[in-house]
């Protein structure tokens, strides 16, 4: 039976455990969740593949999947809308909702959202890019908020298409779902 878990350690004291008390943790939405057992199957995709879901109508998110194909020579990621099929199955099964303001990064069977999300594809970059997962350093809350501010502007600034791209016949190999 798989049971989902939330990968960082709780902090709560012994005592508060023995108690039933709980400290709140704040940021255990934005944590990564690693499904223990057998992981969920993502439409064929290797575990050596990042699987990054996307807004499909987003073009700020558009635009940087191009980014990144452009800049990913051993074709470590692959790309799905969240609004695909297999977007909404993945949110699903690794119990991390169905938000289109994040992008999902799926990486050796963990779901990482917002400023995590972002981090973990940036881990994947080749150099120069990679040096900006240094970003790791500023404590979640202020990334996330950072993320969120620019998630909540994106279709303001950049626009918004009304049907997700259709990936090019040379490009399609880079997409799944």
């Amino acid at each position: 039976m798989n049971t989902r878990t939330r990968t960082a350690t709780n902090t709560n004291t012994s005592n508060e455990q023995a108690h039933g008390l709980r400290t709140p943790d704040w940021g255990a939405a934005d944590r990564p969740l690693e499904i223990h057992g057998a992981r969920p199957q993502t439409a064929g995709v290797p575990d050596s593949k990042l699987l990054i879901l996307f807004d499909g109508v987003c073009n700020f998110c558009n635009e940087t999947v191009l980014f990144l194909i452009d800049r990913d020579p051993n074709e470590q990621f692959v790309f799905a809308s969240l609004q695909s099929e297999l977007g909404q199955q993945t949110v699903q099964k690794f119990g991390v909702g169905v938000d289109l303001d994040t992008v999902v990064a799926i990486d050796q069977g963990r779901a990482y959202t917002r400023s995590d999300a972002a981090l973990r594809i940036i881990r994947h970059m080749c150099f120069p890019w990679s040096l900006l997962y240094v970003g790791l350093i500023l404590p979640r809350f202020l990334r996330n908020w950072g993320y969120n501010q620019f998630a909540k502007r994106r279709y303001k600034w950049f626009g918004k298409s009304d049907q997700c791209r259709i990936p090019t016949p040379e490009l399609r190999k880079r997409f799944v779902g």
